[in-house]
């Protein structure tokens, strides 16, 4: 999802993306540290396909062919999946970041850098 608002030579934006895997677990076999074997059960074992999200918020600007913007990023992975079962290893959480970038545009070519800046994760 995407949206736009101009106001003036300003642009407000907001966006956001949401992965849903109903993959319970892919086919790497995780048996620990140095090879070690957990007889403690197979699922242990398996690395979990979660689902993920990201959204933006934010504000641009541009001047000439340079544009420079400044955004609020929260993305993370859920601990329980929309579809599909939660079975393997899986580290839930999320970071909220703040997320400055400039673009450059010349003769329909287009550039955009954004460095985003950890606040909490």
């Amino acid at each position: 999802m995407q949206a736009f608002k101009a106001f003036g030579r300003y642009v407000a934006f907001v966006s956001g993306s949401y992965l849903i895997n109903p993959r319970e677990t892919n086919d790497f076999n995780r048996n620990g540290p140095n090879g070690a074997i957990d007889t403690s059960g197979a699922e242990n074992h398996l690395l979990s396909v979660a689902d993920q999200y990201a959204a933006r918020i934010g504000v641009a600007t541009s001047v000439k062919t340079v544009g420079v913007n400044l955004g609020l990023r929260w993305e993370g992975t859920r601990g329980s999946d929309l579809i599909g079962g939660d079975r393997g290893r899986r580290r839930p959480g999320y970071t909220l970041g703040l997320d400055p970038g400039l673009s450059y545009g010349w003769h329909g070519n287009f550039v955009s850098l954004n460095v985003p800046i950890a606040i909490r994760s």
